[in-house]
Formats: C-alpha cells, structure tokens, sequence
C-alpha cells in the first residue's frame, strides 16, 4: 500500500448486520491465507450477522468496496 492508496481508502464505517458477507468473506480469504480453519463463508455469514446485530461485536469496514476490516468483540460483563 502507497501513501496515496492510505489517503483515499475513505473513512472507517461501522459494519451492519448488511455487510455480514463481505466480513465473512474477507475473514474466509485471512484464515484461508494463513491455513487456519474457517467454517466457510456461509457459516460465517449467518453467525456475523447475528453478533452485528446483537452490539456485542463491532466491524469497522473501509474502503468501497470494502478492503480492510477491524474486529472488535465487547463482553457483557455477569456473562
């Protein structure tokens, strides 16, 4: 990545229950890359979209299309 690919890759938005493909996709092709398991890009859809909607995970997306992500997982605390 160029200086010039940083500047125009947009502001970071948080991802909805919408994006939960494009997370998933993009989780799929990291641990494909780096030879972990991954339940596949389906499995992962469903359960992505689930936990964006329930707040207790967060998914900052940039670029469009999306070409970076960032997770971030709350704990309710008593759980």
């Amino acid at each position: 990545m160029t200086a010039d690919d940083s500047a125009n890759a947009g502001t970071p938005r948080r991802a909805t229950p919408a994006d939960a493909a494009t997370v998933a996709q993009m989780l799929h092709e990291f641990n494909t890359e780096f030879q972990t398991p991954t339940p596949g890009v389906e499995e992962l859809t469903s359960r992505l979209a689930q936990l964006l909607t329930g707040g207790d995970v967060v998914v900052l997306l940039i670029g469009e299309p999306a070409g970076g992500v960032d997770r971030n997982q709350r704990r309710r605390r008593g759980r």
